[in-house]
């Protein structure tokens, strides 16, 4: 059985105000290339198709035209889709009686006996055969909320972990070689370096411990982690990671999809690289040396695919208001588009003398407007404003006032 394991397309991202769906339209091509180059049987698609619960005509039109093409050039591929947290599941199944006669089989959504809100796990179950004619069973999940989910076995168990409890052992007894598909944060993954508001943990949750769960299963393949990686040092659980970099946090790593070959006992994991047209480019520096690197870059008419800045100006004070202008004048003409700029104060190299406490002798007594003066002098390595100096006068007469 060879699989390609893929998620977190997020159709219709838009970046800093930039649009990546032409981005994404080309990596939907690449991927149907890759397909038929790779005689897949099986691809899994483990949420997040879309980057809103309302996605654009034009998100949609990339989506199916993708789903028409593949087909077509390979009839005999399987395709199981899963909605993830950004997907509406209503919405991500309602052509799946249509697409089921394309091999293609969705889950959006977790459906409950109307009686006793018990769930019934044959829902998830999509039978799945290699060319060889060996049956594999895929236990497809959509993105869990807490409703979707049964009660907790004990308050040391979350409610993703009573689920997949549950599924692991309603199929327990099922010989046939299993895969798994989820949409979740599993405890003890690698998020990014830099802080991705995706996964800030909210309300105390933590990833979810899943390892005893998945132990019976050939393959897990996960989403909602946009970085590429093993979970809990196992060979056989993976996030694929996005396909595109979606934050300047990515913009070194190698993105693209997992193909995943299925023999017996044995599995082999390899990482095809998806090598986009659109690069996100970090440059870091002072302002003179900020705008010096924008006049360096390549000539050209910006279109979709120019690369977007992360601006990371350094320096001692912050830039002057009329910067932001400074630097738009210096992109007209290259082939680039601003996308983040941030500021990050660095400190001078003190000299000895002033390497030395405020407070370094006990026979002098330091006025506020003294002390100002030395820590703006230090800080900044000019003279105190008369401004703020006067704004500081001001403040000192008025505390000594309410003093008496």
């Amino acid at each position: 059985m060879r699989l390609v394991h893929t998620a977190d397309w997020h159709l219709g991202l838009d970046f800093y105000e930039f649009a990546r769906l032409p981005e994404q339209v080309v990596f939907l091509a690449w991927l149907a290339d890759t397909l038929c180059r790779l005689e897949a049987d099986v691809l899994l698609v483990a949420g997040d198709v879309f980057n809103t619960i309302s996605p654009s005509i034009a998100a949609q039109r990339a989506y199916f035209d993708f789903l028409t093409e593949v087909t077509r050039r390979l009839p005999h591929l399987q395709i199981v889709i899963t909605a993830g947290n950004h997907d509406s599941g209503s919405r991500l199944e309602a052509p799946s009686a249509l697409l089921a006669n394309l091999n293609i089989h969705i889950k959006g959504s977790v459906l409950h006996n109307p009686e006793d809100y018990s769930i019934n796990y044959e829902q998830f179950a999509v039978p799945l055969h290699d060319k060889k004619g060996i049956e594999y069973l895929c236990l497809a999940v959509p993105f869990l909320r807490t409703s979707d989910c049964p009660p907790k076995q004990d308050e040391t168990e979350d409610y993703v972990e009573a689920f997949y409890r549950e599924l692991a052992n309603h199929f327990a007894h099922d010989k046939r070689p299993k895969i798994c598909m989820g949409h979740l944060y599993a405890h003890g993954s690698t998020l990014n370096e830099e802080k991705d508001i995706e996964y800030v943990a909210i309300g105390g949750l933590e990833g979810s411990s899943l390892a005893q769960h998945f132990i019976s299963y050939s393959y897990v393949a996960l989403g909602h982690i946009h970085r590429q990686q093993r979970v809990y040092d196992a060979e056989n659980i993976r996030y694929s990671g996005a396909p595109i970099a979606t934050t300047f946090s990515h913009r070194e790593q190698a993105q693209g999809i997992l193909v995943v070959d299925i023999e017996g006992q044995k599995i082999n994991v390899t990482h095809e690289v998806f090598d986009s047209p659109l690069k996100l480019l970090k440059l870091t520096g002072t302002p003179v040396s900020i705008l010096e690197q924008l006049r360096a870059l390549s000539e050209g008419t910006v279109d979709d695919f120019a690369p977007i800045l992360d601006l990371e100006i350094t320096d001692t004070t912050p830039p002057p208001a009329l910067f932001k202008q400074e630097v738009e004048e210096a992109l007209k003409g290259r082939y680039a588009r601003r996308g983040l700029s941030t500021f990050k104060q660095t400190k001078l190299i003190a000299s000895s003398e002033e390497r030395e406490p405020i407070l370094s002798t006990l026979d002098h007594r330091y006025e506020p407007e003294e002390i100002a003066e030395r820590e703006y002098q230090k800080r900044y390595g000019m003279s105190f404003p008369d401004d703020l100096r006067r704004l500081l006068r001001e403040a000192i007469q008025e505390a000594q006032q309410c003093e008496s």
